[in-house]
């Protein structure tokens, strides 16, 4: 029995966009946070946003993965999987970019413009997602449509409307002046020159709000006093539409540089988010947020939240976040723009 294709959606870094299209062209398709040798999803000794990328195995041969920005701005490219790729996964840092060193088996199937006549507003809208890697399969059957008109090349690559033509010419000037990897680095720069101590607790309420917006999720800030009986700064708190209960991530924020002290103390006090699991509340998930320190730098750290099952975001992950409500922030000021 011929096993069923999966579809997945599929994010580049648009910085080296030439690099990536020149890679799939030797059946090498490219993910980032692989910057370390500790990196390699098959022998992992250092994490820094890497170990997200593991779920990517489970494409297998034969599955359709949807790549913005490939082989330019504004265009997709559908990539076929050409092997599993747990087995066909290697890890190799490119040595003048010091990054990228996850490397995936695929080829190109079809390009296609994402302001094509044959591209549905739900592809589209999929296209927007600031995740990394995420599932497609409801996209399907206009994902084969797309494929089905290879050999209309006018209606793959061509602007649909003049709206869009519009933002498109804006998309891609924009892009001629700004590099996402220098705005990574200088926000993260200056947001921990701009907030320090419980600060950070009001930046994040602020910008966690700009990625998950009222009335579907409800962000406050919790800490105070009563801090002690909860052991939460930040709750994030959304309902399920199929019932009456509403769904609780407590999340607790640190403001710590280099080695995080007294760590047992603190994830006693991140655990004390089970307060929050009661009167039709259910928690989902406890996460400690370490502002201005790396994973590498606290071992200890990282395997006590492991043990006491408590999300630790630290590093390159909280960059990750930041940047990504940065670009939300651009994108609502901006909205000809799409990240």
């Amino acid at each position: 029995m011929e096993r069923k294709k999966n579809y997945w959606g599929y994010r580049i870094c648009t910085d080296h966009i030439e690099y990536f299209a020149k890679e799939l062209n030797l059946g090498r398709l490219h993910q980032g946070w692989g910057y370390h040798e500790g990196q390699d999803l098959l022998n992992m000794t250092y994490d820094g946003g890497a170990a997200k990328n593991r779920r990517m195995f489970e494409v297998k041969k034969g599955d359709y993965l949807l790549v913005p920005r490939l082989p330019e701005w504004n265009y997709v490219a559908i990539v076929e999987a050409t092997e599993d790729w747990k087995s066909g996964y290697k890890f190799e840092i490119n040595e003048k970019l010091k990054d990228f060193g996850h490397i995936f088996p695929g080829e190109v199937k079809c390009v296609f413009n994402r302001h094509s006549e044959v591209v549905s507003g739900d592809i589209r809208s999929t296209l927007k997602n600031p995740g990394r890697f995420w599932n497609i399969n409801y996209l399907s059957g206009d994902i084969e449509k797309i494929i089905e008109s290879r050999g209309n090349e006018k209606a793959l690559r061509n602007y649909h409307s003049v709206e869009n033509r519009l933002a498109g010419t804006i998309e891609s000037s924009y892009k001629q002046i700004f590099n996402k990897s220098d705005f990574s680095d200088i926000l993260f720069q200056d947001l921990q020159k701009q907030f320090q101590s419980s600060e950070w607790e009001d930046a994040l309420v602020c910008g966690l709000k700009e990625l998950f917006p009222e009335p579907i999720f409800t962000i406050e800030r919790t800490g105070g006093i009563t801090e002690v009986e909860h052991g939460t700064d930040v709750v994030i708190k959304f309902s399920n539409p199929l019932s009456q209960i509403n769904y609780i991530i407590a999340i607790q924020i640190k403001d710590y540089k280099n080695t995080v002290w007294n760590i047992r103390d603190i994830v006693s006090q991140t655990n004390k988010a089970t307060y929050w699991d009661k009167d039709g509340d259910k928690l989902i998930e406890k996460i400690l947020i370490v502002t201005q320190a790396e994973k590498e730098h606290n071992i200890e750290l990282v395997s006590l939240c492991k043990e006491n099952n408590i999300t630790l975001i630290m590093g390159e992950e909280l960059k990750d976040i930041l940047v990504q409500i940065g670009l939300k922030r651009i994108a609502r000021n901006f909205p000809y723009i799409e990240q």
